[in-house]
C-alpha cells in the first residue's frame, strides 16, 4: 500500500477516534434497556421517594416547638442581616447610613467589627445587647468558645427590657458552643431557647426551629436515636428542608450502630415507624454513609438484625412489612424477604412484586408474571424509580409502574409469549425492548397481525407508538425486498422513494432491456440506497442503528442483541434464538445499506463496458462508499477501476496512487 492509501486510512482513524470521543462527551442519553440486562433485571431496584412515605406522620409536639417565623435557617450573613435591619427598625440607625456590599445588600461579611464604618455618634448609641451578641458571635467563629460564652452569659445578665431582641441568639449561641463539649448541656440551652421564644422575646432568624434540629444533632451524638429521630422528624414537619436528609442520615446510622441501639429504636413507635419507611426509599446509590460516625458498618445484613431486634421488642404487627420485604430483597436477603412479603398486608404492592421476583428466581416464570400484572396497578403512582442510564450514565425516570411492565415483558418474552411481552413493553415506555421483539423475534407476517390488531383498537395515547412501530415493519419488509408490500406502512415522505427504488430494481433486473438501460436503472438504485438507505432499510438498532439516526452505535453489550448471550432463568428459549438469528439483516454489518448499494452499483458496473469514462465513475464512486469505513470491501472496486479501466483518466489516477484519488473539490 503506498504512501495516499495509508493517508487516507490514518486519517480515517483520526476521523473514528474524533468521533468516538465526540460520541462519549455529547452522545445522546441511551434509554434504559431491560432485554440487555439478563436476570439482572431481577435484582434492578429503586424505593421510593423518602419525603411522601413519610408525609402522613405528624409527630407529637416532642421539641416543645413554638410559633416562629418561616424562614432562614441560621447562618452568620442572616445574623449580621438582621442585626442592621433591628437597628433600622428601632431607629437607631437611617437608611443612608446603612453599610452596603455590592450593590444594595448590608454588608454581610464577618468583619472583626460590622460597626466599624457607622458614625461614631450611631455606634454610642448601639444597645449593649447587640454589641454583646457581635462581639460573642465574632469570638465564637475565632473558636473562642470560652469568651464567646462569657459575652453570651452577660448579654443574658442584662436586665429583661435591655434585652428584647437579642436573648433567643444568646440561647441558641449558648447551646451551640456546648455541642461538641457536653451535648446535654448544649439541649439544656436549645430548651431554653424555645422557652424564652415563648415568652416573647424577639426572633426574626428562627432560631426556635434550628434549635431543634441542633438538639436532634445533640441527641444523635449521644446515641439517643429514638429522641434525635423524633426531633428531626417534628424538624421536617416545621418545614425544615434540611431535615429530609437528617432523617436519612439518622437512619443510616441505626443501620450501622448496635443491637442496644436497635431495641431503643425498635420500642419507639415514631422511631420504629421512621426506620421501616425508609427502607422503601432504599436507593444504593442515593444512601448516604453517615461520615461522622467513625463506625463500620455491622457484619450481618442490617435487615436480619432489624427483624430481629423487632422480634425482641414483641412487636406483632408491621403496617409496614411489605418496605422491609422490598429492603430485605434489594439487600439480597431473599428468605427474608420472603417472611416478611409474606406478614405484609394483601393489598402491599410492594410485598407483592417481592413475590413475583422470588416466583421467578424460582424459575415459575409464568407465575410471576402474572402475579406482576395483576399488582401493577396497585403500585402508588407517586412512585418514581430514578436509576443510572447504562449507556450514557445519566439519570433516567420513569414510574414503577412502567418498571414493572418492563419487567412483565422480559418474562413474557422469555415464556414465548412474543406479542403480549411486546404490549407489556410498550406500555412500560421501553421502546428499544418492544422494537427489537418486532425487528426481530416476530415473523413479518406475525408483527403485521400484531400491528393490525393494536391499530383496530388505537387509542389516542397509542398513536404515536404505532405509527413508529409501522415504520420499523416497513424498513423490514422493505429489506427482505418486499417493497409493495412495505409501501403501506412507511411514512408519507419515503413512500416515492421506495416506489422509484422498486421500479429500478425490477428495471434492473428485467433481462429483456438492453445492458446500458438496465445498468442506469441499477446505477440509479444503488444511488438510492446510499442515499436513503437507511431511512429505507435501516434497522432500528444494529447494525445501522436508525433510532439514533445512524449516528451512534451501541455496541454488542448495549443493544438488545446482547440477550442472545444471557443466562439464568431470563435466558432466550431456543425458539427466540432461531427467530433472531433468522431475521438478521444481510450483510449483518454497520450500515448494511451501503453494503446493498455497493452490490447493486457492482452489478450496474458488470453491464458497462471496459475502458468507459462512465464505468470507471461508478466504480470509483461506489468504491468510495466503503472506503473509509471498510477498505478490504472496497478494494475489488478500487482493483476493477484499475484493471476494466486503466485507460480513463479515473483508472489513471487510482493507478497512480493505488487507491482512489480524491474527491475533486467543485467549488473551485
Amino acid at each position: 500500500m503506498c504512501n495516499e492509501r495509508a493517508r487516507w486510512i490514518g486519517g480515517v482513524a483520526l476521523m473514528l477516534v474524533g468521533g468516538m470521543l465526540l460520541q462519549l462527551a455529547c452522545g445522546p442519553n441511551f434509554p434504559n434497556r431491560l432485554l440487555v440486562e439478563g436476570d439482572a433485571v431481577l435484582a434492578r431496584m429503586c424505593g421510593q421517594d423518602f419525603a411522601t412515605l413519610i408525609k402522613p406522620m405528624r409527630p407529637e409536639r416532642f421539641g416543645s416547638l413554638v410559633s416562629f417565623p418561616a424562614g432562614v435557617d441560621y447562618t452568620p450573613s442572616d445574623e449580621l442581616r438582621d442585626d442592621f435591619s433591628d437597628l433600622l427598625k428601632l431607629g437607631i440607625l437611617r437608611e443612608d447610613q446603612m453599610p452596603k456590599s455590592g450593590d444594595s445588600d448590608p454588608c454581610v461579611e464577618c468583619m472583626d467589627d460590622p460597626y466599624a464604618t457607622l458614625p461614631e455618634e450611631v455606634r454610642a448609641r448601639i444597645p449593649e445587647e447587640f454589641q454583646l451578641s457581635v462581639q460573642g458571635r465574632r469570638l465564637f467563629q475565632a473558636d473562642d468558645v470560652a469568651g464567646a460564652r462569657a459575652c453570651f452569659e452577660r448579654l443574658l445578665a442584662l436586665p429583661v427590657e435591655q434585652r428584647r431582641h437579642r436573648t433567643l441568639r444568646a440561647c441558641f449561641m449558648m447551646g451551640r458552643s456546648w455541642q461538641k463539649e457536653d451535648p446535654a448541656k448544649a439541649i439544656e440551652w436549645f430548651h431554653r431557647t424555645r422557652d424564652e421564644a415563648a415568652r416573647g422575646f424577639v426572633d426574626t432568624l428562627g432560631l426556635p426551629l434550628a434549635s431543634i434540629g441542633w438538639e436532634a444533632r445533640a441527641e444523635l451524638d449521644r446515641k439517643h436515636m429514638d429522641r434525635a429521630i423524633r426531633l428531626y422528624l417534628e424538624h421536617w414537619r416545621a418545614g425544615d428542608t434540611t431535615a429530609e436528609t437528617s432523617l436519612k442520615w439518622s437512619v443510616d446510622r441505626i443501620t450501622r450502630g448496635d443491637d442496644a441501639m436497635l431495641d431503643a429504636v425498635s420500642r419507639d413507635p415514631i422511631a420504629r415507624r421512621l426506620v421501616n419507611l425508609c427502607l422503601g426509599s432504599y436507593k444504593r446509590s442515593e444512601w448516604v454513609e453517615w461520615s461522622d460516625s467513625g463506625q463500620q458498618a455491622a457484619a450481618r445484613p442490617f435487615a436480619a438484625r432489624w427483624s430481629e431486634a423487632l422480634q425482641r421488642a414483641g412487636v406483632q404487627q408491621v403496617a409496614e412489612a411489605g418496605l422491609i420485604a422490598w429492603y430485605a430483597y434489594a439487600t439480597g436477603q431473599y428468605e427474608l424477604a420472603g417472611r416478611w412479603a409474606a406478614l405484609a398486608a394483601p393489598g402491599s404492592a410492594e410485598a407483592r412484586w417481592v413475590r413475583s421476583r422470588l416466583l421467578a428466581r424460582d424459575g415459575k416464570l409464568d407465575e410471576a408474571a402474572e402475579s406482576l400484572r395483576a399488582m401493577i396497578g396497585d403500585l402508588p403512582a407517586s412512585w418514581e424509580w430514578r436509576e443510572p442510564n447504562t449507556v450514557a450514565e445519566e439519570p433516567g425516570t420513569r414510574s414503577a409502574r412502567a418498571n414493572a411492565s418492563g419487567e412483565r415483558g422480559v418474562l413474557l418474552l422469555t415464556t414465548r409469549h412474543y406479542e403480549e411481552a411486546m404490549d407489556a413493553f410498550l406500555q412500560g415506555d421501553f421502546w428499544e425492548d418492544a422494537a427489537w421483539i418486532g425487528e426481530r423475534v416476530l415473523s413479518p407476517e406475525e408483527f403485521e397481525a400484531y400491528l393490525k390488531k393494536r391499530v383496530a383498537t388505537e387509542r389516542e395515547a397509542d398513536r404515536k407508538g404505532n405509527k413508529a412501530l409501522a415504520y420499523v415493519l416497513g424498513r423490514r419488509l422493505a429489506r427482505l425486498g418486499q417493497y409493495k408490500r412495505a409501501l403501506a406502512y412507511m411514512p408519507k415522505e419515503r413512500q416515492a422513494s421506495l416506489r422509484r427504488l422498486d421500479e429500478l430494481l425490477s428495471k434492473g433486473q428485467d433481462k429483456r432491456a438492453s445492458q446500458a438501460s438496465r445498468a442506469s436503472a441499477l446505477w440509479e438504485a444503488a444511488k438510492i440506497t446510499r442515499a436513503e438507505g437507511l431511512e429505507l432499510l435501516g434497522t432500528e438498532f444494529g447494525p445501522d442503528f436508525f433510532a439514533f439516526d445512524g449516528q451512534f452505535e451501541q455496541g454488542e453489550k448495549g443493544s438488545p442483541k446482547a440477550r442472545e448471550n444471557a443466562t439464568g432463568v431470563l435466558k432466550p428459549s431456543a425458539d427466540e434464538r432461531a427467530r433472531v438469528q433468522a431475521s438478521a439483516s444481510s450483510p449483518d454489518l454497520r450500515f448494511h445499506y451501503r453494503y446493498r448499494a455497493c452490490d447493486l452499483a457492482w452489478q450496474a458496473a458488470e453491464l458497462m463496458p471496459d475502458q468507459s469514462s462512465e464505468t470507471a465513475a461508478v466504480l470509483c464512486e461506489a468504491g468510495r462508499w466503503l472506503a473509509v469505513r471498510d477498505p478490504s470491501a472496497a478494494d475489488r472496486f478500487y482493483k476493477a477501476l484499475v484493471g476494466r479501466c486503466g485507460a480513463t483518466s479515473l483508472g489513471k489516477q487510482a493507478a497512480q496512487v493505488k487507491w482512489f484519488p480524491a474527491k475533486e473539490d467543485k467549488a473551485h
